[in-house]
């Protein structure tokens, strides 16, 4: 919509989306999609007490993690008219994705669901662009924008509590529950942040067009 008429105009785009799936992994008896062979609900319960009894801590549960995915996007930009050969353009772009995820379980291990991870990735990027019109036959195209990146994992039952394995029958081959945090899963980070300046000519000689340009990253 118009800020200015015929100088500043604007645009907002907001676009959200939501899929939950019902969790894979479950104690036998659950109802789970793969229900985890000879690791019943009495005994998934008992884990879960004795960890909020003896530990104050909460294991989760046993019937599966539902996998969520949300997507938010956002989207300004502004336009202006600075004159009859010169417009601008500033555009800002945000981006956010998280989806929490089962981890751990197989047919015979069933790991609670504070084993699950959440794992969030970001998008920021701001761009400005000039567009100029020098003459009836030269024009250019600045472009300058930053972008930035962060991708996280985080874990559904904290990061402070122990990766505990109990093995139902005392052997490692024999059905086991998990519960608590991968060790490992939190120190999975990364950031990036990039700046890139590109410039653009268009030259009419004749019935010729000459284009050229210049990038840096």
């Amino acid at each position: 919509g118009p800020i200015i008429k015929d100088k500043l105009f604007f645009f907002v785009n907001v676009d959200d989306f939501e899929k939950i799936q019902p969790g894979r992994y479950g104690a036998a008896g659950t109802g789970a999609p793969e229900e985890v062979d000879n690791v019943s609900i009495a005994q998934a319960q008992q884990v879960v007490d004795i960890a909020n009894a003896v530990y104050d801590y909460d294991a989760g549960g046993y019937s599966g993690l539902p996998s969520t995915l949300i997507d938010e996007d956002r989207l300004a930009k502004l336009d202006w008219n600075i004159n009859d050969n010169h417009r601008a353009t500033y555009t800002h772009q945000e981006s956010t994705n998280n989806i929490a995820s089962e981890y751990g379980s197989s047919r015979n291990i069933l790991s609670l669901t504070s084993g699950g991870f959440l794992k969030t990735t970001s998008l920021e990027v701001d761009t400005v662009q000039l567009f100029s019109d020098w003459s009836d036959t030269f024009s250019t195209n600045l472009k300058v924008s930053e972008k930035g990146t962060r991708q996280r994992n985080d874990n559904v039952g904290g990061s402070e509590f122990m990766r505990a394995t109990i093995l139902l029958e005392g052997d490692d081959n024999g059905p086991q529950i998990l519960l608590g945090p991968d060790p490992f899963r939190h120190a999975n980070s990364l950031t990036t942040d990039t700046r890139n300046i590109e410039l653009e000519f268009n030259k009419l000689v004749g019935i010729h067009e000459i284009v050229g340009g210049y990038s840096q990253k």
